[in-house]
């Protein structure tokens, strides 16, 4: 019960055991301290090409459509609490107070081809929030728990 702020950045989706992560969030916050995660969504479809595609193969796709790319840049995956629903529900388990929504910023990442970037444009206006591209939680640790 020493942290005011836990910043969680594109890291949920590697972690093979994400209840330790929760656990260790609730140990370590103060009461009414904050836990704010962003994660990429499996149900989009960022997340289902991820999950296809080969974790071998992951840094051949990613140079091909992110500039300097690196080894080291590359972690395995498994995607245990990225979707909206499961991180819901997760974080109430474990006695957050929590608003979790879908989230989709500029497809930069498909700029590679103006038919994909196109395509990334369209679903950010029109998808619902459980498929965007990401994935947005803003927790609070209550000052007592019921």
């Amino acid at each position: 019960a020493s942290v005011d702020l836990i910043l969680c950045d594109y890291v949920l989706e590697h972690l093979s055991v994400p209840d330790r992560f929760f656990e260790e969030s609730w140990r370590v916050l103060k009461p009414a301290g904050f836990l704010c995660i962003r994660t990429a969504n499996l149900l989009s479809y960022f997340g289902i090409f991820s999950r296809i595609i080969p974790s071998r193969s992951h840094l051949r796709v990613l140079r091909r459509v992110k500039e300097q790319v690196k080894d080291q840049d590359i972690f395995p995956t498994y995607y245990r609490m990225n979707t909206v629903s499961r991180l819901k529900s997760s974080l109430s388990r474990y006695g957050f107070v929590a608003a979790v929504y879908g989230f989709e910023a500029e497809p930069g990442y498909l700029s590679f081809s103006r038919f994909f970037y196109w395509l990334g444009v369209t679903h950010q206006k029109h998808a619902p929030g459980f498929l965007k591209v990401g994935i947005h939680a803003f927790a609070q640790k209550p000052k007592t728990r019921d």
